[in-house]
């Protein structure tokens, strides 16, 4: 398994954006199952970080981050102002592996034995992320509007104000999202246009409720 404790890196001359960087296989799982459960999950299996992060640094240069299964990463390495790496010496045990700017929206991390990972600029992942499955407008069985904007607002019949995607699938097992920064949890699943919402009993917070599939808070279809 390729872990955030084997990787080295290698030479790079170009110029990368600074943001978000996803994994294309996770990308590919979450058009597939528009869970975002589903893609980070078959990341975690795989032992892959589902997201890179680079950032300017006070120096003109570059740090540049892993993120495994949303819940835990480091800083990979610095990059001076002319794309040359520099190790990041607190890391213990890095092996043979290489690191590549393919083009200024590209990355590549290779690790012996490893199968070659390649990740594609986004911006904000978590932005992009719930952008994908959940930004859209919806009605529900009496024609009540629910939309979920892309700028991160949500609008319901009882009340609206901002979402926010739960990316860490380290503790619950299930896709939901929050209303608000102190807000409750709402959990969904996501079938084509077609998105139900529950209830989370014990709303607590990540690892501290389960979702009543029994009494769903609205079923919904999407209209655009």
């Amino acid at each position: 398994m390729m872990c955030c404790s084997s990787l080295a890196y290698g030479q790079t001359s170009l110029t990368p954006k600074p943001g978000e960087y996803l994994e294309t296989q996770y990308l590919d799982v979450l058009r597939e199952t528009q869970s975002p459960f589903a893609a980070a999950h078959f990341d975690m299996e795989a032992g892959v970080p589902q997201m890179a992060s680079i950032a300017r640094n006070k120096n003109n240069g570059f740090e540049i981050s892993l993120t495994f299964n949303w819940h835990d990463g480091n800083r990979l390495l610095t990059l001076d102002a002319a794309g040359h790496p520099d190790f990041n010496k607190a890391w213990n045990n890095i092996q043979s592996a290489s690191f590549h700017v393919d083009d200024p929206q590209h990355l590549t991390l290779a690790a012996p034995g490893e199968p070659v990972r390649s990740y594609v600029w986004v911006g904000d992942a978590a932005r992009f992320v719930a952008n994908q499955v959940l930004a859209g407008q919806y009605r529900d069985e009496r024609g009540q509007i629910y939309e979920f904007g892309t700028d991160g607002a949500a609008r319901f019949p009882s009340e609206s104000g901002t979402y926010n995607l739960m990316m860490d699938q380290v503790f619950d097992f299930f896709d939901s999202f929050r209303m608000g920064e102190t807000g409750r949890y709402i959990a969904y699943r996501r079938n084509g246009n077609q998105l139900t919402l529950y209830p989370i009993t014990a709303d607590n917070g990540p690892g501290e409720g389960l979702p009543d599939y029994t009494h769903p808070i609205a079923r919904l279809q999407r209209s655009r």
